[in-house]
């Protein structure tokens, strides 16, 4: 079972829609081998040819966070 799936999971038991927008950015943290910064992720993002903001980089990621299938790390860089 992929880690998308799980995510997928994760929003429908809370209540939340599974948004193409969502899945795009768990998929881009989820393939990574990196860590990723915000706006490393919303390059990679463009680069799928995909539109998603900030704002919903940023909720995604609070919402993998609380699914515990992401930790959240402070490089201490802003």
């Amino acid at each position: 079972m992929s880690y998308v799936h799980l995510f997928r999971r994760y929003l429908r038991e809370q209540g939340l829609p599974v948004t193409q927008q969502r899945e795009a950015v768990a998929e881009v943290v989820f393939d990574s081998e990196e860590h990723l910064s915000v706006e490393e992720i919303e390059a990679a993002l463009r680069e799928r040819g995909e539109k998603t903001g900030k704002a919903t980089v940023y909720r995604t990621l609070e919402m993998l966070v609380k699914s515990g299938l992401v930790a959240e790390r402070d490089f201490g860089e802003g």
